[in-house]
């Protein structure tokens, strides 16, 4: 009997677990409603030119309706980051190449599909805090090329990281030319370093590098580099 009552409590704990991610997931799924409800409102409402553009400075104002938060209160990194997302969308191939979508500005479909990066860097921010209280030695706001080096490769050994190839362990060591090129796609202000609001973009691109890394799958435990 007490066997059977161990594995009853078990059920209904892992009940419980199940219930409460669930519970989460739709409240989760309902506060980003509300947010994308006043993000479109607040596109319109800032709109001059019916709802094609807002101007560039209008977006701490677009950013504190969509958060229901006084402008003073925003995370200026996170809206840092958004206007970074806004602008690479902007300036991707497949972006509508209209004349109406070259106008100065923040365009309404980049904007609306970039506003979600706010709420990203907000749950991100220990993570991002950790980086930069570790691996910014000279303590300037930014990680140097160096910097991020040690801060991807540090991150590459952690546990949680470790990469397992048909059986192997695989171990990705992080080259120069690596941060070179994570710093050449994500460093929009050309000062060839990272920060804080382009670090979750630097992990993007690493995360993309080392997948390459990883197709060149080992044949015994190894360092791929």
């Amino acid at each position: 009997m007490a066997a059977a009552a161990t594995a009853h409590s078990r059920h209904m704990h892992k009940l419980e677990i199940q219930h409460k991610i669930q519970a989460d997931q739709h409240q989760a799924a309902h506060i980003h409603k509300i947010k994308t409800d006043r993000a479109i409102a607040a596109f319109d409402s800032l709109s001059t030119d019916g709802g094609i553009t807002i101007p560039s400075a209008s977006l701490e104002e677009f950013l504190s309706r969509v958060q229901n938060v006084p402008r003073e209160k925003l995370n200026y990194d996170a809206a840092r980051l958004v206007l970074d997302t806004e602008r690479g969308r902007i300036l991707d191939k497949d972006f509508p190449s209209s004349k109406s979508f070259r106008k100065a500005g923040l365009h309404r479909q980049a904007l609306l599909a970039s506003w979600e990066r706010y709420d990203e860097y907000m749950h991100r921010l220990p993570f991002i805090d950790q980086a930069f209280d570790r691996f910014d030695v000279n303590k300037d706001g930014y990680l140097s090329q160096g910097e991020l080096r040690r801060f991807l490769q540090d991150y590459e050994r952690r546990p949680e990281n470790v990469h397992n190839v048909n059986g192997f362990v695989v171990e990705l060591v992080v080259r120069p030319e690596n941060v070179d090129d994570v710093i050449e796609q994500v460093d929009r202000d050309g000062d060839k370093r990272i920060g804080r609001h382009e670090l979750i973009p630097a992990m993007e691109v690493w995360k993309d590098i080392a997948a390459r890394k990883l197709e060149k799958k080992a044949s015994s435990c190894c360092t791929i580099s």
